[in-house]
């Protein structure tokens, strides 16, 4: 676990907070629904890289990783929406 408040960096709220503010608007309506769609969008970007790594097309070596954490995104999405 990282203490992300010892470190100054927001918490979600705070950050929506701070947006809003800078933007001139009073909140972001379907937040959950962006949070989730982002998740889902990184999700099929990493099942991109890995499917690269196996087929040895990948630019990267750590390319096989960064599409292990394809599956955690995607529960990570699913648990947003509920």
């Amino acid at each position: 676990h990282i203490d992300c408040q010892a470190l100054n960096i927001p918490g979600e709220q705070e950050y929506i907070e701070t947006y809003c503010r800078l933007m001139g608007i009073d909140g972001i309506e379907n937040w959950t629904f962006y949070l989730a769609f982002c998740f889902f969008r990184l999700t099929a970007i990493l099942q991109g890289v890995k499917k690269r790594a196996v087929e040895g097309n990948a630019s990267s070596e750590s390319a096989h990783q960064a599409g292990d954490f394809a599956r955690s995104l995607a529960e990570t999405a699913i648990r947003i929406i509920d």
